[in-house]
This record gives structure tokens, C-alpha cells and sequence, in this order.
């Protein structure tokens, strides 16, 4: 048993599946890139993002599978007849269930657990969130009221500022890596490079502006840190 902490400091109850992630045959589901959902978003004024409460424990598990999402705790072994979080394929399975639930609706898009819906008109923006929204009473999802947001003209979505204006970085990601402590070592470095490359198609000329961290990296090169890393 596994319980992790999340960021409304609830615990959720997981377990260790590494073993039985080594013996699953995953499905590959191809899940859409962030840019690939914000570029069909041209012209879009108003937005709406809808969050499934729980994801994954919303999809039942197969009875022949329950047996193996057992797991030990001090009071004995349970098993899990819901699909548990940590399992290699759950993403997959359950994007490929979330556009089920959404497919041949116009200015949709699914990302995992997240729907979000635009229109360029507060009109066509409504008529499609009606439709959404029926979907997802006849399939019987439930949402995360608390999460979700309705008719707004701004939203962040994987990371990214969306509104009228366009597609922007979003202000707690810069203030996050502008805030990041001073890399000690080379995983640190990468730490760095990692988040900075997150937003990267915001910075012009990103590859010569973080040359001198890129070479603190290359094998040979002894990690110092100076000022011409600190500038960068």
C-alpha cells in the first residue's frame, strides 16, 4: 500500500505496481500533444474546462483483473475493483473512454482527465458545453465542481495561458523556474533545463541562450557553476 498526499493535503490510497506493470501488454493509444489540442483553437474567445472527479477510480475493473490490483496493508490484502492509479496502460484506457464520451462534438478536445471546450461566440460556446455536458450525464461521469470552470475568457491548460489573445506561457510555470534554487550537480542542470524547455517554444533562440548549460552536462566537463550560467 502506497498513500500519497495531494495538494488539498488529502491522502489517496495507491499501491506499488511495479511488477504488474512489467507484465502488462499496453494498448498505445496515441494521447494528443498540448499543442496539438491548442492549435485547432484558433478564433476561440470563451472557454470551459470540466475535470473528472477521481479519474481513473471511475472506470471499473474487469473481475478477472481485481485479482491482480491486490495489495497488502496491516489489516490484511484488499483488492481494488476500481482502476487504480499507477498502472502503465490507465492513461490510455482512460483518454480513449474520456473521447468516447465526446466524440463528433466540434470544439472539444480530452486530455486524460481534463475536457476542455472553446467557442468563438458566447453562443457557440454554451451550445457546445450543453452538449458536453449531456454526454456526460447519459455515460454517468462525474466531475469535480471545484476544478472545473465555465464561460471564462482565460484558462490554464497543460501548462499554458489560453485566451482570446492566443497561447501564452502560464505565470506560475516562469515564476517556478525563476525561483528554482541554484543546481548543485548535474541533475540538477537538468532539473532546470527541464522546466525551462517546458515553455521553450516562448523563448526565441532558446538553444544559444542555454548553451552553457548544456555543456555543464556533456560528460567531460567538470560541473562548476558561474556567472555565466547565473546570467543565463
Amino acid at each position: 500500500m502506497v498513500c500519497v498526499t495531494k495538494q488539498t493535503g488529502d491522502l489517496r490510497v495507491c499501491m506499488d505496481p511495479k511488477d504488474l506493470n512489467a507484465n502488462i501488454k499496453r494498448e498505445h493509444y496515441q494521447i494528443p500533444t498540448r499543442d496539438e489540442i491548442t492549435s485547432e483553437m484558433a478564433g476561440a474567445k470563451f472557454f470551459s474546462k470540466l475535470d473528472a472527479s477521481q479519474g481513473f477510480w471511475q472506470m471499473k475493473l474487469h473481475e478477472d483483473s481485481t485479482k491482480y490490483c491486490t495489495f497488502n496493508t496491516p489489516f490484511g490484502h484488499y483488492s481494488f475493483q476500481r482502476m487504480p492509479f499507477g498502472i502503465t496502460s490507465a492513461p490510455e484506457v482512460f483518454h480513449r473512454t474520456m473521447e468516447h464520451i465526446i466524440e463528433g462534438i466540434e470544439g472539444v478536445r480530452v486530455y486524460i482527465d481534463d475536457i476542455v471546450l472553446w467557442g468563438s461566440t458566447l453562443e457557440q460556446h454554451n451550445e457546445r458545453l450543453i452538449k458536453v455536458l449531456q454526454r456526460i450525464q447519459h455515460y454517468g461521469l462525474k466531475l469535480n465542481r471545484a476544478k472545473c470552470q465555465f464561460g471564462v475568457k482565460e484558462i490554464a491548460f497543460l501548462g499554458d495561458k489560453l485566451s482570446e489573445a492566443g497561447v501564452k506561457p502560464d505565470r506560475s510555470k516562469v515564476k517556478a523556474i525563476l525561483e528554482m534554487p541554484q543546481p548543485k550537480d548535474k541533475k540538477g542542470v537538468l532539473r532546470v533545463l527541464g522546466m525551462i524547455n517546458f515553455i521553450g517554444k516562448f523563448i526565441p533562440n532558446l538553444s544559444s541562450k542555454t548553451v552553457h548549460l548544456r555543456k555543464l552536462l556533456h560528460d567531460k566537463c567538470e560541473f562548476k557553476w558561474t556567472d555565466d550560467h547565473e546570467q543565463e
